[in-house]
């Protein structure tokens, strides 16, 4: 087999208003009570709502979601794409405490994923990506969001900070 070098679509944007918002995100997913996510050795995450029912309330959900449907129309423009969704149901947080990890993985029903640093602690993993056999991280900071395909194989490294990691990540197409 002949492997193509080809680039892949890794976008970074600052949110503007992270400062403002990042306490009442954190607010909002502390509100929704601890729901640990430990399946050894896939993932050991010590907060997450993600195998929640989808009913479930994410008032987080109605803070970040205006911000995300910006991105995906200057996504949308950007590419020339007819139309681009985020539904509640591909919207989720994960909360890292040290040593917490999420290992490699893809989401192969979208054709891009998202990842919003909402809290990011110094000494806090980003998110790594391996291309065939290569192995690379995306220099995000807290207050960004990283957008990728879907099929981009990626993993959250052990958390080697003290401090809580807080993601908010999403799927679209």
């Amino acid at each position: 087999m002949k492997v193509l070098n080809q680039t892949s679509a890794f976008l970074l944007k600052t949110v503007s208003q992270h400062s403002v918002l990042k306490e009442h995100l954190l607010d909002a997913i502390n509100r929704m009570g601890q729901h640990s996510v430990v399946e050894e050795p896939i993932h050991h995450i010590i907060n997450s709502d993600w195998h929640l029912n989808p009913n479930t309330n994410r008032a987080y959900a109605n803070l970040v979601t205006p911000i995300i449907d910006l991105l995906c129309k200057e996504i949308k423009d950007t590419f020339n794409l007819p139309e681009i969704k985020l539904t509640c149901v591909n919207l989720w947080f994960q909360q890292y405490a040290k040593g917490d990890y999420h290992n490699w993985h893809v989401h192969p029903t979208c054709l891009f994923s998202g990842i919003y640093y909402v809290d990011l602690p110094e000494g806090a993993s980003k998110t790594s990506f391996r291309h065939i056999n290569e192995e690379f991280e995306v220099e995000a900071k807290e207050g960004d969001i990283l957008v990728f395909p879907g099929s981009a194989v990626h993993c959250s490294k052990p958390n080697a900070s003290d401090k809580i990691k807080t993601i908010i990540s999403f799927n679209f197409s």
